[in-house]
């Protein structure tokens, strides 16, 4: 019985380990999203009144693209996760090895 408690005590650890390093990408893809935001807006801002900007407004254009793809690509790359981070705890409760569990979930 001991050694079942530290077993789910280690499981449990595991999956709150997991979930930090989700929160942590979860973080910095946001933070990279802002960035690219500021930029697109320091860009914008640059404009001249006269409208003869072709390249800052192709930069600006250039930088909506990025922050649409990065948006998108943080969005996937967070969902991937999750669903890793459930399918190693399912393979766990199902009785699968630990190790390959562990692996799952840490990527």
């Amino acid at each position: 019985m001991l050694q079942e408690f530290r077993t789910s005590w280690t499981k449990q650890n595991e999956a709150v380990e997991a979930a930090k390093h989700v929160g942590v990408l979860r973080r910095e893809l946001m933070e990279m999203a802002a960035s690219i935001e500021q930029a697109r807006r320091e860009v914008a801002a640059l404009r001249p009144p006269d409208g003869s900007g072709d390249r800052i407004l192709s930069a600006t254009n250039e930088l909506d693209a990025i922050v649409i793809s990065t948006e998108r690509a943080s969005f996937e790359i967070l969902n991937a996760a999750e669903r890793l981070m459930e399918l190693g705890g399912k393979l766990r409760a199902s009785g699968a090895d630990p190790e390959i569990c562990a692996q799952i979930e840490g990527r």
